[in-house]
């Protein structure tokens, strides 16, 4: 659902006037103009695929008295800065300590998905989501990175990494 209720836009009596109308009319430029933004973001696209991006990313939970329309209401992402995410916890443990790691999102557009996972010398692993997939924790037997990729609602992505020196090696790895 697009805004369509005593929205203010120009009018016809004069170059400053203005009027409250609601419907369907009010309604259309706000979907056009999102169609737009994602034309200019992704280029060339069908109509169901834009169909679907903005139902995908409709805020929901927030509209009332609906009378059997959907309870999606538009939301374009547009001026929306891309996710810096940072992650905080220990870096430097002992063979076989459990430590746990912590990700602090700014900006963007929630909620985010978080993936954790470890490189190390041997390889990359995957870390299994947590009740709170803001933290994980692990431990390790070598040293490692912990990094996160996050995505936030509107796609955008943005990943960090803390070196954790295990049993004193020395030396960050590659991410």
């Amino acid at each position: 659902m697009a805004p369509g209720s005593s929205i203010r836009s120009a009018w016809y009596t004069g170059d400053s006037a203005f009027e409250s109308e609601s419907g369907t009319s009010m309604a259309t430029p706000h979907v056009a103009g999102a169609s737009a933004l994602l034309l200019s973001e992704f280029g060339p696209l069908t109509p169901a695929y834009i169909d679907a991006k903005l139902d995908s990313r409709a805020t929901t939970g927030v509209l009332s008295g609906l009378m059997g329309s959907p309870d999606r209401l538009l939301y374009t992402c547009g001026g929306i800065n891309n996710p810096v995410v940072s992650v905080s916890g220990p870096n430097s443990r002992e063979s076989g300590e459990t430590g746990t790691w912590s990700a602090s999102v700014e900006s963007g557009a929630p909620p985010y998905t978080y993936t954790w996972f470890k490189t190390s010398q041997f390889g990359v692993t995957a870390l299994p989501p947590t009740s709170n997939p803001a933290t994980t924790s692990t431990s390790d037997t070598e040293s490692f990175n912990m990094v996160v990729d996050i995505t936030d609602s509107c796609g955008n992505f943005a990943t960090s990494y803390i070196f954790v020196n295990v049993n004193g090696e020395s030396g960050a790895l590659p991410h």
